[in-house]
């Protein structure tokens, strides 16, 4: 005897399965005679099961008798489970605790003032003459080093470039050597 079963997902589909139980071997198995798979509810479209389909899965499985009215009663529908895992709150949803009571705090005594805004570093080097270029070198070069001095945090990672790009006492700069590496 054929059944029906009705399988819903999260995301809403339907999916419609007409299987059928049979004995191989002594075992009992099953076999998935139609499938069908719709959007949850739907109005439009043909239906899952219509007559013409029914006549058709008859004569295709001659060997199984089909009682329609009772595999149409008798539809499993299995819906899916619940998450499993909880999602978090919005923010905006959170309960807001009561803040905590004030702490007192002793009064300031001097204003600190807020660090210059940092002046955004030229991607490229600017100037139309070689002089013009040197110059912008010139200015340059300390605001980024002292950036870069600032911003690290092993002070051993930059000693080797440190002493390679500042030269020697005789004001010629030495290659970086793969030792320093």
């Amino acid at each position: 005897m054929p059944f029906l079963r009705v399988i819903r997902d999260k995301r809403g589909y339907e999916t419609t399965y007409l299987m059928h139980w049979f004995q191989d071997s002594g075992r009992q198995r099953s076999k998935v005679l139609y499938a069908f798979r719709s959007p949850s509810g739907t109005r439009v479209g043909r239906d899952a099961l219509d007559p013409g389909l029914m006549r058709q899965l008859e004569f295709q499985n001659p060997a199984i008798a089909f009682d329609w009215k009772a595999v149409l009663a008798d539809r499993q529908v299995i819906e899916p489970s619940p998450e499993l895992h909880r999602r978090r709150p919005k923010r905006s949803d959170e309960p807001k605790a009561a803040p905590p009571p004030p702490v007192p705090r002793p009064p300031k005594v001097e204003a600190v003032a807020p660090p210059a805004p940092r002046p955004m570093i030229p991607a490229a080097i600017e100037g139309l003459t070689a002089d013009d270029r040197i110059a912008f070198l010139r200015h340059w070069y300390p605001i980024v080093r002292e950036r870069v001095d600032q911003r690290a945090s092993d002070a051993d990672r930059h000693a080797a470039p440190q002493l390679s790009s500042e030269g020697s006492e005789s004001g010629v700069s030495r290659p970086i050597g793969r030792s320093l590496w």
